[in-house]
């Protein structure tokens, strides 16, 4: 019994680092754009996402691409730390939910320096055909 116990919990472990890696992974690709570079940016960003989130990303993609050329931002987002939710009696071996700490650098409008803006959000993470791919985003 105590083996079994101890084998799932080291599965889950190697699940809950994968997709904690993923995650951080895909948060600096989706949070970081350069205005000039906006279509690349959204088809970047949406290979990493389910096709349903993937739909919904691309929702947001004509509020960004009025607003970004207009004031010429460029946003670079750094992962500072990445780690899975405790998942309780809903634990999946195929779906993660993982709290991110995200720097983003910003200039507008030309500016020399960047501001820089920190934020925590969650990542809904699910294993499709073996890659991890997120399925929401959430502020926190």
């Amino acid at each position: 019994g105590v083996k079994d116990v101890t084998q799932a919990d080291g599965e889950r472990a190697s699940t809950e680092k994968a997709a904690s890696s993923a995650a951080s992974t895909a948060a600096e690709t989706i949070f970081s754009y350069n205005f000039n570079e906006l279509d690349k940016h959204l088809t970047d960003s949406q290979k990493l996402m389910t096709s349903s989130f993937a739909k919904d990303f691309a929702k947001i993609a004509p509020a960004l691409d009025e607003i970004a050329p207009q004031r010429k931002v460029q946003v670079q987002a750094v992962s500072r730390n990445a780690a899975a939710l405790s998942c309780g009696d809903e634990c999946s071996p195929g779906t993660v939910n993982v709290l991110v700490f995200l720097d983003q650098a910003r200039l507008v409008d030309g500016s020399k320096d960047p501001d820089v803006i920190g934020n925590r959000i969650t990542m809904k993470m699910v294993k499709r055909d073996g890659q991890w791919l997120v399925a929401d985003i959430r502020a926190v």
